[in-house]
C-alpha cells in the first residue's frame, strides 16, 4: 500500500514538473493585439480559437495558437468544398435526387416501394423532401403498401485490389 502511494506521488510530481515546463512553450505565442481586438468584437473567447498561419512553401507558423487543439472545421473549409465542387462541376449544375415506383400504380395505390435514391444534394434539407413527396403526390400516389427505400448506391465503393495502391495489399 505505502509502494503504491509513493508511486503515485512520484507520478504526480512528474506530470506537475513536466506541466509547468512545458508553460513558457505555451506563453511564448500570443494572439497579435488586432485578433485579440476582434474576438473581444465578435465576443469569442480566445479560448475558442485554434489557428497555424504558415507559408504555404512551409517553414516555421508566423502564427500559432494552440495549434494541436482539435476543433470542427470553419466556414474557410466550406469555401474550399465550395471551390472545388464549383470547378469540378460547374455553376450551372443541379443536384438530383431520383425518385421511383418499385411496382404497380393502381387508383392512387402503389403497390410496391417507394425508392429515393440519394446523390449528396447539399440542399435536400426536411424541407425539400416534403417538397418531394408532395411531388410523388401530385403523380397520383395517395397511398404506399410497401416500403420507403433509401438508396445508397450512388455511394457504393467500387471492389478494389488492395494492393493496386502502393503494392502492398497486407500492409495497413
Amino acid at each position: 500500500m505505502r509502494a503504491m502511494l509513493r508511486i503515485r506521488a512520484a507520478l504526480c510530481a512528474a506530470l506537475i514538473c513536466g506541466a509547468a515546463a512545458l508553460a513558457p512553450l505555451q506563453a511564448a505565442q500570443s494572439l497579435p493585439p488586432e485578433v485579440q481586438a476582434a474576438l473581444q468584437r465578435a465576443r469569442v473567447p480566445a479560448i475558442a480559437l485554434s489557428v497555424v498561419v504558415q507559408d504555404v512553401g512551409g517553414g516555421r507558423p508566423v502564427l500559432h495558437w494552440r495549434p494541436h487543439e482539435p476543433v470542427n472545421p470553419a466556414s474557410l473549409a466550406k469555401l474550399l468544398t465550395t471551390a472545388a465542387a464549383l470547378d469540378r462541376l460547374g455553376p450551372a449544375w443541379r443536384w438530383r435526387t431520383p425518385v421511383w415506383l418499385d411496382g404497380p400504380l393502381r387508383d392512387g395505390v402503389l403497390d410496391g416501394s417507394l425508392v429515393i435514391q440519394g446523390s449528396g444534394d447539399p440542399t435536400l434539407v426536411l424541407e425539400r423532401v416534403w417538397l418531394l413527396l408532395r411531388r410523388v403526390q401530385a403523380l397520383g400516389v395517395r397511398e404506399i403498401r410497401g416500403d420507403i427505400v433509401l438508396d445508397g448506391s450512388a455511394f457504393a465503393v467500387a471492389e478494389a485490389d488492395p494492393g493496386d495502391f502502393d503494392g502492398e495489399a497486407l500492409r495497413p
